[in-house]
């Protein structure tokens, strides 16, 4: 589950992405995303083991586990 759908906020459910990148995308599916022309055209700059590497991460978001995020107690 993606952070933004209340997925836990954890090293491997969070991506680095420019802010435009990130307004971008939205709530686009991840997977969608690196098939969008706006990733394809700022994504020809990486390097390929980064664009492999976030490709990748597709692989990995069925292990996160579901957690809702929950306020914090004070």
């Amino acid at each position: 589950m993606l952070w933004e759908d209340g997925g836990p906020t954890t090293v491997e459910n969070m991506v680095a992405a420019c802010r435009k990148c990130n307004k971008t995308r939205g709530n686009t599916e991840y997977s969608k995303w690196l098939k969008h022309s706006y990733y394809r055209k700022v994504s020809s700059g990486l390097t390929p083991a980064a664009r492999e590497a976030n490709a990748a991460l597709l692989d990995t978001l069925g292990d996160i586990p579901i957690v809702l995020h929950q306020p914090k107690k004070r």
